[in-house]
């Protein structure tokens, strides 16, 4: 999803550029790392129904040294957790991309190791960034539901509980 929904600490510029074009709708940042939190937070909203649908957004990545943008396993594979989370939490009905993403995610056995061998995972492990992809497909170790509040993320409960 999005890079925007799959980087909970950051966000990646074809994620960003997303988050930023969308308006009138919250927008939040999933990843492996925090799907189940956001998944929770977005129901407990009142969005994840046929009247309050959910977009999520797998954004894929640049294409290294080209101006082209390539699909990435690993944003598809979060999407999957995130409406996985989702459905576990009664949001639906799942559009057949979502019903789509998460079958992907549902039928891997180690998230983990996938998402490292992809070719991202590959790439980034052969630039020196191996541990950075470990960090990324640690599954559901963050509470943190980053929520677009006027061009920035805040803590999505916390902001929610002070409106």
């Amino acid at each position: 999803m999005l890079r925007a929904l799959q980087e909970s600490g950051g966000t990646s510029p074809n994620g960003s550029a997303i988050a930023a074009a969308v308006s009138g709708v919250p927008v939040t940042a999933a990843c492996l790392r925090n799907a189940t939190a956001v998944a929770a937070w977005m129901v407990q909203q009142g969005w994840g129904t046929a009247e309050r649908p959910i977009s999520i957004i797998p954004a894929g990545e640049q294409w290294p040294g080209q101006d082209a943008v390539r699909p990435a396993i690993e944003d598809w594979i979060g999407a999957g957790m995130v409406v996985s989370a989702l459905a576990e939490a009664g949001a639906g009905p799942l559009s057949s991309e979502a019903a789509a993403a998460k079958t992907l995610y549902d039928g891997l056995t180690d998230v983990p190791g996938f998402v490292s061998e992809c070719a991202s995972g590959r790439e980034l492990a052969d630039m020196g960034f191996g541990n950075d992809v470990a960090v990324a497909t640690e599954l559901d170790t963050s509470a943190a539901v980053p929520l677009l509040v006027q061009g920035m993320f805040v803590d999505g409960v916390a902001f929610r509980r002070a409106v």
